[in-house]
């Protein structure tokens, strides 16, 4: 039973992009509910990495979805602070690999 449920927020392309998946599919209790992006190129490869996630493109339908019990952010090396703040204000615990 799945009883964690997670909102991903990825910035950009980047090597830790799509490996915490691996790290997820193997715990069962963890399920990746919804994926933001604000780079739209990357919805394509995004879907492919994690089919089960519904791709949204407004961060607060992911930050105030009740559901969603942990923010990953796979951020690169840059402006990614404005949206771990957004992330860290929700409320939500959040982890920045």
């Amino acid at each position: 039973m799945k009883n964690l449920l997670i909102g991903g927020i990825i910035i950009s392309e980047s090597p830790a992009g799509t490996s915490w998946k691996l790290d997820l599919q193997q715990n069962n209790e963890y399920s990746i509910r919804k994926i933001w992006t604000g780079e739209p190129k990357l919805a394509e490869s995004i879907r492919q990495a994690f089919p089960e996630a519904e791709l949204v493109y407004d961060l607060n339908s992911l930050l105030e979805d009740p559901e969603i019990g942990l923010v990953v952010i796979v951020p690169p090396m840059g402006d990614e602070q404005p949206v771990i703040g957004r992330a860290l204000q929700s409320g939500k615990p959040v982890r920045v690999l």
